[in-house]
């Protein structure tokens, strides 16, 4: 066995990567043993019984073919205005290599003289003649049209990997094959010709070597930029420097892409491999607006990282309906998340993410966007919890709710591939910022309006149980956590116009104008709010955070926005369940003014017993006004009602407004009881001890 490392294969661009896929299928007719795989610098590798000088001598003097022709395409030879050249040159052959191509140029010849002599078919008429067709050819022509189309109950659906049908634009794919077979393989016409120049050509297709030899010919969508050689415009016509055995091999590879016709729900619908039906416009450089600039689809390409035989390429080929949870991806997230799922259980090392986007009038490029590494991403499945509500939301024709929609589509690709600095908490923020601006829109919470959409709900609290372990998340636990045991809506209530259903979910709220978006944006005047409305309930155990992130948040080492984000987008899920109260961690340098405005703001126990007072409800209006004396004289005359001792030096704590405003809300953060503990040994003096004297009587 010998391994061929075919520096002329690269994994990108579409030419390259089909051209390998081709040489593997080519030589698996006479070596089944033969393996193909991509190394580390892109480069396509083949295991097979040729040496080099086998390989090459097998493709000159043995490859037989493929009956690529469409005889349904105008251009393709088949009509009058046609360049019928090479068509008519095989025709004329009588080499037995080239009898199934002959054959199947007869059949479309017989086939076209009975239903569209002089011209090309129609839409109806050309679905009724692929149709026809698919019933007459050979089981060799066959994979050709399988490659181009699938047949479904809505008429044929074309594959992007091949244009519209084997076309794009002017350019007619099984033309130029067959144009470039007559330069590939000249003996086959004449026996005495000089085959030293094919042989060079296919040297440079396969190891990129003697290329004083290329032709200029189009290469059309499959390489834009024709393999790094030079092409100064985009245009389809435009010829590009290359062998010709580049494009007979990439078609070769191409029939490997065969369609299929898979049922889903009560609809048929067509599915090619690795193919999603709506780009996800990440990473493409194109605006939200761009997407007519693409076809209705992106492809991955599969690259295996190890040995693969061409029967397991071709199943993985057949089976690569890339499934995104329990149904077929159906867009470029879903191909993302279905790759991240995906693992490696096919040998798949990575993919090579295309789109197919608009460059010259009707004509299209096969773009490269991305590399993606296969990987398992932890929760990643979590994703697909806001789907149906995300479906709905990109429907709704707002500049605002487009752009924050696609922000989450950013974040969840990001993710998907394991991008470093991509988070679940990022997500989440961005499906909060998504929901807010649909909430904005009156039309959408018009519930007999078509374009309604309902709030978002009912996440799974899985979500929040996956968040990474920081501050931020843990006190947003605890906000998102305020008044859902009562069946209130707690901070929800403060930025969106919701009310809650009787029978469980939310709604719109009536006469409400839009969503309050800049409750979001003043995060220290939200909390402060929330405290006042809390601090009006006695509820029960709320999820506490401990005193150490408080005091975090107190010192302004947190990110304001980002909690009040996170706990918002916490309270669209499922009230997860509470931890149990932990132990309470030690705290230095608790704020005094947090302390004593916190300990007369819970229920208040006299002398360690069970007489809870009501709290006192004007120390955080106080504190939201910036008016840090007040709060304290409010705060200590309650305490003292309640029969504690405020220490007297509490009335010299002084505070600059804005930090007597992030006290107002701080206290809207629930923290445990233990820690309530803590502050009151730095708001109460110590009890004096009684000293007792050596025959244990009180003096």
């Amino acid at each position: 066995m010998t391994d061929h490392v075919l520096t002329g294969c690269r994994s990108t661009p579409l030419l390259s990567y089909l051209k390998a896929l081709g040489v593997a299928r080519l030589v698996s007719r006479a070596d089944p043993t033969v393996r193909l795989w991509w190394g580390r610098e892109g480069f396509a590798c083949l295991r097979a019984t040729f040496d080099r000088d086998g390989l090459l001598a097998y493709l000159l003097d043995e490859y037989e073919p493929s009956p690529i022709a469409s005889p349904w395409n105008g251009g393709s030879g088949f009509y009058p205005g046609d360049n019928k050249e090479s068509i008519e040159k095989i025709e004329g052959s009588t080499h037995a290599r080239l009898g199934t191509l002959r054959e199947t140029i007869r059949l479309g010849r017989t086939m076209v003289a009975e239903r569209c002599p002089d011209a090309k078919p129609e839409k109806k008429k050309k679905d009724s003649f692929i149709e026809t067709w698919r019933a007459s050819c050979s089981d060799e022509a066959l994979a050709w049209l399988d490659a181009t189309w699938a047949l479904t109950d809505d008429g044929p659906k074309s594959n992007p990997l091949l244009g519209t049908g084997g076309n794009d634009g002017r350019m007619e794919f099984s033309k130029h094959f067959l144009e470039r077979l007559t330069v590939c393989l000249p003996h086959l016409w004449n026996p005495a010709a000089d085959t030293a120049r094919s042989r060079s050509l296919l040297t440079w297709a396969l190891f990129a070597e003697h290329e004083t030899q290329l032709e200029e010919k189009p290469i059309g969508m499959f390489a834009p930029g024709s393999n790094g050689l030079p092409n100064s415009s985009s245009s389809s016509g435009t010829s590009s420097i290359s062998s010709p055995w580049d494009y007979v091999l990439m078609l070769e590879g191409a029939l490997l892409f065969g369609a299929s016709v898979a049922r889903q729900l009560s609809s048929t619908s067509a599915t090619f491999p690795f193919t999603s039906q709506r780009p996800a416009l990440v990473g493409v450089g194109m605006g939200s607006g761009d997407a007519n600039k693409t076809r209705a689809a992106e492809m991955w390409l599969p690259l295996w990282d190890g040995p693969a035989s061409v029967a397991s390429i071709r199943r993985t080929l057949s089976e690569g309906r890339a499934q995104d949870g329990n149904r077929q991806s159906a867009s470029g997230q879903d191909m993302a998340r279905s790759v991240a799922d995906l693992g490696t259980e096919r040998g798949i090392g990575a993919f090579e993410r295309i789109v197919f986007a608009e460059r010259n009038g009707r004509s299209y490029a096969a773009v490269p966007v991305d590399h993606i590494a296969v990987q398992s991403v932890p929760s990643i499945e979590l994703l697909r919890s806001a789907d149906r509500w995300l479906s709905r939301a990109r429907r709704v024709d707002a500049d605002a709710v487009r752009t924050a929609v696609n922000a989450v589509d950013r974040v969840a690709y990001a993710l998907s591939m394991g991008t470093a600095g991509a988070s679940l908490s990022e997500w989440l923020r961005a499906l909060a910022r998504a929901e807010i601006a649909l909430g904005g829109r009156s039309g959408i919470r018009d519930r007999s309006a078509s374009s309604h959409v309902a709030p978002l709900s009912a996440l799974p609290y899985d979500l929040a149980l996956a968040l990474e372990k920081s501050p931020e998340v843990r006190l947003a636990r605890s906000l998102a956590a305020i008044g859902r045991k009562a069946g209130g809506l707690g901070l929800r209530s403060l930025i969106e116009p919701i009310e809650a259903q009787p029978k469980g979910g939310f709604q719109w709220a009536d006469g409400v104008h839009g969503a309050s978006a800049p409750a979001l944006y003043r995060p220290l005047a939200t909390l402060a709010r929330l405290a006042q409305i809390d601090a009006a309930r006695a509820d029960t155990r709320r999820g506490d955070a401990s005193l150490r992130d408080v005091l975090a948040f107190l010192a302004g080492q947190l990110d304001d926005r980002r909690l009040v984000e996170l706990a918002f987008a916490l309270t669209l899920c499922v009230p997860a369940p509470l931890p149990e109260e932990g132990v309470a961690m030690s705290a230095s340098g608790i704020d005094r003014l947090y302390a004593v405005c916190r300990l007369a703001t819970v229920s208040t126990a006299v002398d360690g017993r069970e007489h809870p007072r009501p709290p006192a409800l004007d120390v955080i209006p106080s504190l939201a006004a910036g008016q840090p004396g007040r709060a304290l004289l409010a705060a200590m005359r309650h305490l003292r009602s309640a029969g504690r001792a405020p220490l007297e030096s509490l009335l010299n704590v002084t505070a600059s407004d804005g930090h007597t405003r992030r006290v107002a809300a701080a206290l809207a953060i629930p923290i445990q009881s233990a820690d309530l503990k803590q502050l009151e040994r730095a708001v109460f003096a110590p009890p004096i001890a009684l000293q007792t004297n050596h025959e244990g009587i009180n003096p």
